[in-house]
Protein backbone atom coordinates (compact mmCIF):
# COMPACT_ATOMS: atom_id res chain seq x y z
CA UNK A 1 0.00 0.00 0.00
CA UNK A 2 1.29 3.05 -0.96
CA UNK A 3 1.98 6.10 1.89
CA UNK A 4 -0.78 8.52 0.67
CA UNK A 5 0.80 11.23 2.63
CA UNK A 6 0.79 12.06 6.42
CA UNK A 7 -1.55 11.62 8.61
CA UNK A 8 -2.93 14.99 10.71
CA UNK A 9 -2.62 12.97 14.00
CA UNK A 10 1.41 12.18 13.39
CA UNK A 11 3.96 14.39 14.54
CA UNK A 12 7.19 15.19 11.69
CA UNK A 13 9.11 13.21 13.39
CA UNK A 14 6.84 9.97 13.84
CA UNK A 15 6.18 10.35 10.39
CA UNK A 16 9.81 10.90 8.86
CA UNK A 17 10.63 7.65 11.03
CA UNK A 18 7.95 5.71 8.95
CA UNK A 19 8.82 6.90 5.66
CA UNK A 20 12.42 7.08 5.67
CA UNK A 21 13.16 4.22 8.18
CA UNK A 22 10.70 1.43 8.93
CA UNK A 23 7.17 1.39 6.73
CA UNK A 24 5.57 -1.48 6.91
CA UNK A 25 9.12 -3.60 6.88
CA UNK A 26 8.56 -7.55 6.72
CA UNK A 27 4.44 -7.59 5.85
CA UNK A 28 5.16 -9.81 3.10
CA UNK A 29 7.04 -12.53 4.16
CA UNK A 30 5.04 -11.98 8.48
CA UNK A 31 1.23 -13.47 6.37
CA UNK A 32 3.30 -16.13 4.70
CA UNK A 33 4.87 -16.57 8.08
CA UNK A 34 0.97 -16.82 9.36
CA UNK A 35 -0.15 -18.60 6.07
CA UNK A 36 2.29 -21.63 7.71
CA UNK A 37 1.32 -21.40 10.86
CA UNK A 38 -2.31 -22.21 9.94
CA UNK A 39 -1.24 -24.53 7.85
CA UNK A 40 0.85 -26.25 11.09
CA UNK A 41 -2.11 -25.70 13.45
CA UNK A 42 -4.59 -27.30 10.95
CA UNK A 43 -2.49 -30.20 10.01
CA UNK A 44 -0.23 -30.73 12.65
CA UNK A 45 -1.52 -29.57 16.33
CA UNK A 46 -0.30 -31.82 18.22
CA UNK A 47 3.31 -31.58 16.76
CA UNK A 48 3.08 -27.63 17.48
CA UNK A 49 2.08 -28.40 20.72
CA UNK A 50 4.53 -30.96 21.63
CA UNK A 51 7.21 -28.49 20.96
CA UNK A 52 5.99 -26.10 23.18
CA UNK A 53 5.33 -28.25 25.99
CA UNK A 54 9.31 -29.66 25.59
CA UNK A 55 10.58 -26.07 25.62
CA UNK A 56 8.40 -25.04 28.74
CA UNK A 57 9.82 -28.08 30.24
CA UNK A 58 13.38 -27.01 29.58
CA UNK A 59 12.85 -23.53 30.49
CA UNK A 60 10.67 -24.91 34.29
CA UNK A 61 14.07 -27.39 34.22
CA UNK A 62 16.50 -24.93 33.97
CA UNK A 63 15.40 -22.42 36.68
CA UNK A 64 14.85 -19.44 33.88
CA UNK A 65 11.74 -18.49 35.73
CA UNK A 66 10.97 -17.55 38.91
CA UNK A 67 8.95 -19.73 41.61
CA UNK A 68 8.36 -22.36 38.69
CA UNK A 69 5.96 -24.02 41.29
CA UNK A 70 3.90 -21.13 41.08
CA UNK A 71 2.89 -21.86 37.49
CA UNK A 72 0.32 -24.19 36.14
CA UNK A 73 2.93 -25.97 33.88
CA UNK A 74 1.59 -29.58 34.96
CA UNK A 75 5.65 -30.39 35.85
CA UNK A 76 5.12 -31.60 39.08
CA UNK A 77 7.76 -32.91 41.86
CA UNK A 78 10.58 -32.49 39.08
CA UNK A 79 13.44 -34.21 40.87
CA UNK A 80 17.42 -32.84 40.73
CA UNK A 81 18.40 -36.22 38.61
CA UNK A 82 15.90 -34.18 35.67
CA UNK A 83 17.14 -31.10 36.53
CA UNK A 84 21.15 -32.50 36.22
CA UNK A 85 20.36 -34.18 32.35
CA UNK A 86 19.47 -30.20 31.20
CA UNK A 87 22.14 -28.83 31.93
CA UNK A 88 24.60 -27.20 28.79
CA UNK A 89 21.09 -27.96 26.93
CA UNK A 90 19.02 -25.37 25.36
CA UNK A 91 16.55 -24.71 23.08
CA UNK A 92 18.38 -25.51 19.97
CA UNK A 93 18.96 -28.96 21.43
CA UNK A 94 15.00 -29.38 21.88
CA UNK A 95 14.42 -28.16 18.77
CA UNK A 96 16.74 -30.75 17.24
CA UNK A 97 14.93 -33.59 18.66
CA UNK A 98 11.58 -32.75 18.04
CA UNK A 99 12.60 -32.05 14.29
CA UNK A 100 14.37 -35.90 13.91
CA UNK A 101 10.94 -37.29 15.43
CA UNK A 102 8.29 -35.12 13.31
CA UNK A 103 10.56 -34.12 10.32
CA UNK A 104 10.11 -36.83 7.45
CA UNK A 105 10.82 -34.79 4.20
CA UNK A 106 14.31 -36.15 3.20
CA UNK A 107 15.02 -32.60 1.45
CA UNK A 108 14.88 -31.34 5.16
CA UNK A 109 16.51 -33.95 6.42
CA UNK A 110 19.19 -30.98 7.83
CA UNK A 111 17.73 -28.98 10.82
CA UNK A 112 18.71 -25.26 10.32
CA UNK A 113 18.89 -23.69 13.33
CA UNK A 114 21.12 -21.25 15.17
CA UNK A 115 21.17 -18.66 18.15
CA UNK A 116 22.07 -15.05 18.31
CA UNK A 117 23.12 -13.16 21.21
CA UNK A 118 22.13 -9.62 21.07
CA UNK A 119 23.09 -6.58 23.61
CA UNK A 120 21.37 -4.19 25.13
CA UNK A 121 17.73 -5.87 23.59
CA UNK A 122 14.97 -8.06 25.13
CA UNK A 123 12.17 -9.09 23.10
CA UNK A 124 8.94 -8.74 24.82
CA UNK A 125 9.52 -12.60 26.99
CA UNK A 126 12.94 -11.41 28.08
CA UNK A 127 14.24 -13.36 25.63
CA UNK A 128 18.12 -11.71 24.75
CA UNK A 129 18.86 -14.13 21.89
CA UNK A 130 17.72 -14.19 18.24
CA UNK A 131 16.80 -17.63 17.33
CA UNK A 132 16.49 -18.99 14.28
CA UNK A 133 14.26 -20.03 12.48
CA UNK A 134 11.50 -18.10 13.16
CA UNK A 135 9.14 -20.72 14.11
CA UNK A 136 11.28 -21.97 16.52
CA UNK A 137 11.51 -18.45 18.12
CA UNK A 138 7.52 -17.71 17.64
CA UNK A 139 7.25 -21.42 20.11
CA UNK A 140 10.02 -20.40 22.21
CA UNK A 141 7.95 -17.05 22.83
CA UNK A 142 4.54 -19.14 23.12
CA UNK A 143 5.92 -21.04 25.78
CA UNK A 144 7.80 -18.13 27.96
CA UNK A 145 4.06 -16.80 27.86
CA UNK A 146 2.79 -19.92 28.84
CA UNK A 147 5.16 -20.02 32.01
CA UNK A 148 4.09 -16.13 32.83
CA UNK A 149 0.33 -17.10 33.08
CA UNK A 150 -1.16 -15.51 30.07
CA UNK A 151 -1.82 -18.46 28.37
CA UNK A 152 -3.31 -21.43 29.63
CA UNK A 153 -0.26 -24.45 28.83
CA UNK A 154 -1.81 -27.70 29.72
CA UNK A 155 -2.28 -31.00 28.23
CA UNK A 156 -4.78 -34.00 28.06
CA UNK A 157 -3.22 -37.26 28.07
CA UNK A 158 -5.38 -40.07 26.05
CA UNK A 159 -4.70 -43.72 25.72
CA UNK A 160 -5.50 -43.79 22.13
CA UNK A 161 -9.31 -44.49 21.08
CA UNK A 162 -10.44 -43.24 25.06
CA UNK A 163 -11.77 -40.77 26.41
CA UNK A 164 -8.53 -38.20 28.48
CA UNK A 165 -7.30 -40.11 31.62
CA UNK A 166 -8.31 -37.76 34.80
CA UNK A 167 -5.03 -36.47 36.74
CA UNK A 168 -4.80 -38.95 38.95
CA UNK A 169 -6.00 -41.97 36.95
CA UNK A 170 -3.36 -44.76 36.78
CA UNK A 171 -2.04 -44.85 32.83
CA UNK A 172 -3.57 -48.22 31.11
CA UNK A 173 -0.12 -51.03 30.86
CA UNK A 174 0.78 -51.65 26.90
CA UNK A 175 -1.15 -49.06 25.62
CA UNK A 176 -0.11 -45.81 23.07
CA UNK A 177 -0.22 -42.66 24.65
CA UNK A 178 -1.21 -39.38 22.63
CA UNK A 179 -1.00 -36.17 24.53
CA UNK A 180 -3.03 -33.36 23.44
CA UNK A 181 -3.59 -29.54 24.10
CA UNK A 182 -6.34 -28.71 26.14
CA UNK A 183 -9.01 -26.80 25.14
CA UNK A 184 -8.25 -23.59 26.08
CA UNK A 185 -4.70 -23.65 24.79
CA UNK A 186 -6.15 -24.79 20.71
CA UNK A 187 -8.68 -21.67 20.78
CA UNK A 188 -5.95 -19.91 21.68
CA UNK A 189 -3.98 -20.76 18.38
CA UNK A 190 -6.55 -21.75 16.23
CA UNK A 191 -8.09 -17.28 17.29
CA UNK A 192 -4.75 -16.29 14.83
CA UNK A 193 -3.71 -14.66 18.09
CA UNK A 194 -0.08 -16.65 18.23
CA UNK A 195 1.75 -14.81 15.61
CA UNK A 196 5.27 -14.87 14.15
CA UNK A 197 5.81 -10.92 14.84
CA UNK A 198 5.50 -10.88 18.53
CA UNK A 199 6.82 -7.63 19.89
CA UNK A 200 7.70 -3.72 19.23
CA UNK A 201 4.80 -1.70 18.64
CA UNK A 202 2.56 -3.77 20.56
CA UNK A 203 4.48 -3.12 23.96
CA UNK A 204 3.54 0.46 23.60
CA UNK A 205 2.14 1.56 27.26
CA UNK A 206 1.77 5.07 28.32
CA UNK A 207 0.90 5.73 32.21
CA UNK A 208 0.94 9.19 33.04
CA UNK A 209 -1.07 11.15 35.70
CA UNK A 210 -1.44 14.58 35.35
CA UNK A 211 0.15 16.82 37.67
CA UNK A 212 -1.07 18.94 39.88
CA UNK A 213 0.88 22.44 37.81
CA UNK A 214 0.27 21.49 34.66
CA UNK A 215 -2.24 23.09 32.57
CA UNK A 216 -4.92 21.38 30.36
CA UNK A 217 -2.72 21.98 27.42
CA UNK A 218 0.67 21.18 28.85
CA UNK A 219 -0.52 17.76 29.92
CA UNK A 220 -1.98 16.66 26.55
CA UNK A 221 1.47 18.05 24.57
CA UNK A 222 3.30 16.08 27.15
CA UNK A 223 1.79 12.57 26.65
CA UNK A 224 1.63 12.95 23.18
CA UNK A 225 5.29 13.32 23.38
CA UNK A 226 5.22 10.22 25.34
CA UNK A 227 3.40 8.42 23.37
CA UNK A 228 5.17 9.49 20.10
CA UNK A 229 8.56 8.55 22.08
CA UNK A 230 7.45 4.66 22.71
CA UNK A 231 6.06 4.39 19.19
CA UNK A 232 9.38 5.29 17.73
CA UNK A 233 10.93 2.79 20.19
CA UNK A 234 8.71 0.42 19.11
CA UNK A 235 9.08 0.72 15.67
CA UNK A 236 12.77 0.31 16.29
CA UNK A 237 12.54 -2.58 18.65
CA UNK A 238 10.28 -4.50 15.69
CA UNK A 239 12.37 -3.80 13.42
CA UNK A 240 15.56 -4.71 15.58
CA UNK A 241 13.73 -8.30 16.22
CA UNK A 242 12.32 -9.01 12.83
CA UNK A 243 12.17 -12.12 11.48
CA UNK A 244 12.60 -11.48 8.32
CA UNK A 245 15.80 -13.23 6.16
CA UNK A 246 15.87 -10.83 3.11
CA UNK A 247 15.25 -14.01 0.97
CA UNK A 248 13.03 -13.72 -1.98
CA UNK A 249 11.54 -16.97 -4.07
CA UNK A 250 13.34 -16.20 -7.28
CA UNK A 251 13.13 -12.61 -7.37
CA UNK A 252 9.33 -12.92 -7.39
CA UNK A 253 6.76 -12.28 -4.40
CA UNK A 254 5.30 -15.04 -2.64
CA UNK A 255 1.68 -15.72 -4.29
CA UNK A 256 -0.43 -15.43 -1.19
CA UNK A 257 -3.32 -17.51 -2.84
CA UNK A 258 -0.78 -19.83 -4.00
CA UNK A 259 -1.02 -22.24 -1.07
CA UNK A 260 2.84 -23.08 -0.97
CA UNK A 261 2.89 -22.96 3.07
CA UNK A 262 0.52 -25.93 3.14
CA UNK A 263 2.49 -27.74 0.49
CA UNK A 264 5.46 -27.60 2.95
CA UNK A 265 3.83 -28.51 5.92
CA UNK A 266 1.89 -31.51 4.11
CA UNK A 267 5.54 -33.03 2.97
CA UNK A 268 7.38 -31.60 5.62
CA UNK A 269 5.67 -34.03 8.07
CA UNK A 270 5.73 -37.41 5.59
CA UNK A 271 2.72 -37.06 3.78
CA UNK A 272 2.92 -38.69 0.47
CA UNK A 273 4.14 -36.65 -2.56
CA UNK A 274 1.14 -38.28 -4.87
CA UNK A 275 -1.54 -37.29 -2.46
CA UNK A 276 -0.38 -33.75 -2.02
CA UNK A 277 0.08 -33.41 -5.53
CA UNK A 278 -3.42 -34.80 -6.22
CA UNK A 279 -5.37 -32.80 -3.66
CA UNK A 280 -3.54 -29.63 -4.65
CA UNK A 281 -3.71 -30.13 -8.73
CA UNK A 282 -5.12 -26.78 -9.01
CA UNK A 283 -1.83 -25.15 -7.91
CA UNK A 284 0.38 -26.82 -9.73
CA UNK A 285 1.69 -26.79 -13.02
CA UNK A 286 -0.60 -29.33 -15.35
CA UNK A 287 2.72 -31.18 -17.34
CA UNK A 288 4.35 -32.67 -13.97
CA UNK A 289 2.49 -31.68 -10.73
CA UNK A 290 4.78 -33.91 -8.48
CA UNK A 291 7.48 -31.89 -9.80
CA UNK A 292 5.76 -28.82 -9.31
CA UNK A 293 4.92 -29.14 -5.98
CA UNK A 294 8.21 -30.80 -4.26
CA UNK A 295 9.93 -27.12 -6.53
CA UNK A 296 7.42 -24.62 -4.75
CA UNK A 297 7.55 -26.57 -1.41
CA UNK A 298 11.34 -26.31 -1.73
CA UNK A 299 11.35 -22.78 -2.29
CA UNK A 300 9.03 -21.75 0.95
CA UNK A 301 10.67 -23.82 2.61
CA UNK A 302 13.70 -21.90 1.65
CA UNK A 303 12.03 -18.64 2.16
CA UNK A 304 10.89 -19.69 5.59
CA UNK A 305 14.39 -20.84 7.13
CA UNK A 306 14.17 -24.44 6.97
CA UNK A 307 16.63 -24.97 4.04
CA UNK A 308 19.74 -23.03 3.51
CA UNK A 309 19.96 -21.35 0.35
CA UNK A 310 22.68 -22.99 -1.89
CA UNK A 311 25.37 -20.28 -2.73
CA UNK A 312 26.10 -19.76 -6.14
CA UNK A 313 29.35 -20.72 -7.56
CA UNK A 314 32.31 -18.01 -7.47
CA UNK A 315 32.61 -16.78 -11.02
CA UNK A 316 35.31 -15.17 -9.83
CA UNK A 317 37.73 -17.87 -9.57
CA UNK A 318 38.74 -20.47 -12.09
Amino acid sequence: MADKGQPDRWGDKLWRAYVDEYKEADRDYVESCQRFLSAMLHYQMDAVFTLVRALTHLMVLKGEVENPEDYNTGFDDIDDAEKEKVQGKDELDVYRYWYSERVKWKVLEECVCKKTERKGLLSPMGNKAKIEPWFLSACVDLARRGLHGDIPIHVEVYAVDSLPLEPNEPIPEDVDLMVKAGDLMERYLRSGAWRSDEGGMEEVSINSERHSYESRKDYVNRVLELVEAQLLHGMEQAQTITHNPKVTIQGRKIDPEGRQEEMLVRLMFGEQRKVVAESMKDYLSEGDPERELSRKAKQIAQHLGFLLQKKRPDKSTG
